[in-house]
């Protein structure tokens, strides 16, 4: 199920409504759809029925669900929802659809003679997450990225939204598919990998496989089998789920749509997760986010700054977060949150938290599904962090009065590059919250070093 926060129609308040996409592959909530959550204080506008705070605008579609819908502008003025859905029946093989409903042009399109919208069916296919990129604003065209799990590929589609001026529908003018050997393809995240601030560079993309990790099977005296925890591996090389970075090349319409080729390189960020405990279709890992770990809320990525990895586990019962080092795609894991339960989804935020100022660190919010909690970890400065920065300004001070050379200054705020600019869980380096373990909205928490030097956390 997703959740987007938006304006919901022409002239609503900006908090109007949420937008949710609902359902899920368990049996019993097969049967999905498309809804508007309104605030209680908001009831019966837009038409929306007095006696409830949600509207469904989608159709009634037996044994689809959906993972993800977001807002879409049409050329005329018009609004509209995009959603990825999909169906899996008991016996055989799941389906997925990427669908548009058109939100109806009059007064009140909650109302009950305008429901359920309009919908469209624009491909076959996407069934879990996609992203909507313009990779061409001149062209008339958006392009939607998506993960098709039950194909297990990964695709692209050039979309042509609909004008009611012109008399002409949307639709798919265009379809690749980029990868059809990357597994079971889950999450797909169009994000600038490589800081240069001229828009997304590669997609991130995970392999949410079921490979389960079974401390049973490992040898005698391994480290992981004794906490039956899987190691993850930066880079290739694991077995299990996977986190792939593909390249978007600058001549994206001309190179072959399928993997290998020229363009579309495939590079795997890291590899190894797997399944822990037992479940319908489990798999790992799930959703993957962007975020900088510090800057102000509403404020653009600082210039140059790679971004960090936030990525959930899913069926492998942890969070994970990941900073860049060295150069290219290189990272490293740098915390590990087991919280002994499904992590489904993660949310950041860089506002302020629990009624406190914002002091423009990231705040990760991580749910355990199986125990109903969630656990927050606020991103913050280390002392190793401060102190190089403290050296870069001091240097570029002492260059700029003529008291040091600008050489020493160069090399200081390298150096403050490579440690400031970052920032930690509070307690990578060894302590969560306020010490070696504490409480995180009731559920304790505590720290352990990972053998690859990671901060780890245990959510119990």
């Amino acid at each position: 199920m997703g959740i987007e926060a938006e304006l919901a129609w022409e002239g609503a308040p900006a908090d109007a409504a949420l937008l949710v996409a609902d359902g899920f592959l368990m049996p019993g909530k097969t049967d999905g759809g498309v809804y508007l959550v309104l605030p209680r204080e908001r009831r019966g506008e837009g038409g929306g029925a007095a006696e409830s705070d949600f509207v469904r605008v989608s159709g009634i579609k037996k044994g689809w669900f959906y993972h993800k819908a977001v807002w879409v502008n049409m050329p005329d003025g018009r609004r509209g929802v995009l959603a990825a859905r999909a169906t899996k029946p008991l016996f055989g093989g799941g389906r997925g659809e990427l669908v548009l409903f058109d939100m109806p042009s009059v007064a009140q399109p909650l109302a009950a003679y305008a429901l359920p919208w309009r919908e469209t069916v624009l491909a076959n296919g996407p069934d879990v997450m996609f992203h909507l990129v313009d990779l061409d604003d001149a062209d008339g065209t958006v392009e939607v990225f998506a993960a098709e799990f039950f194909a297990r590929r990964l695709t692209m589609h050039s979309v042509r939204w609909g004008d009611a001026r012109r008399g002409t529908q949307s639709q798919v003018v265009q379809s690749w598919v980029l990868d059809s050997n990357c597994g079971p393809a889950y999450s797909v995240v169009a994000a600038d990998l490589l800081g240069t601030g001229l828009g997304p560079t590669h997609l991130l993309v995970t392999s949410h496989e079921c490979l389960y990790d079974n401390r049973l099977l490992k040898a005698a005296g391994d480290a992981a089998a004794e906490d039956g925890r899987e190691e993850i591996t930066v880079g290739g090389g694991g077995s299990g789920g996977a986190l792939f970075a593909y390249e978007i090349p600058q001549l994206w319409r001309v190179y072959p749509r399928v993997y290998p080729s020229p363009g579309w390189k495939r590079t795997t960020i890291a590899s190894g997760f797997r399944v822990k405990g037992l479940g319908i279709n489990p798999g790992a890992p799930g959703f993957s986010y962007i975020f900088h770990p510090n800057h102000r809320a509403g404020e653009p990525a600082p210039p140059g700054a790679r971004p960090y990895i936030a990525l959930a586990g899913d069926c492998s019962q942890a969070a994970y977060v990941l900073r860049p080092c060295g150069v290219g795609l290189d990272y490293e894991l740098v915390c590990r949150i087991d919280c002994e339960g499904t992590v489904g989804s993660l949310a950041v935020s860089h506002g302020p938290l629990c009624g406190g100022g914002d002091d423009g660190c990231a705040k990760l919010f991580v749910p355990n599904y199986d125990q109903g909690k969630v656990y927050i970890f606020g991103l913050g400065e280390t002392q190793q962090t401060r102190e190089a920065a403290a050296a870069a300004a001091a240097a570029a001070a002492a260059a700029a009065c003529g008291g040091g050379t600008a050489a020493a200054a160069r090399d200081a705020a390298a150096a403050g590059a490579t440690t400031g600019g970052s920032a930690s869980v509070n307690g990578c380096g060894g302590s969560v919250v306020d010490g070696n373990s504490g409480s995180v909205n009731g559920a304790a928490v505590a720290a352990s070093a990972a053998p690859n030097g990671a901060a780890r956390f245990d959510g119990r």
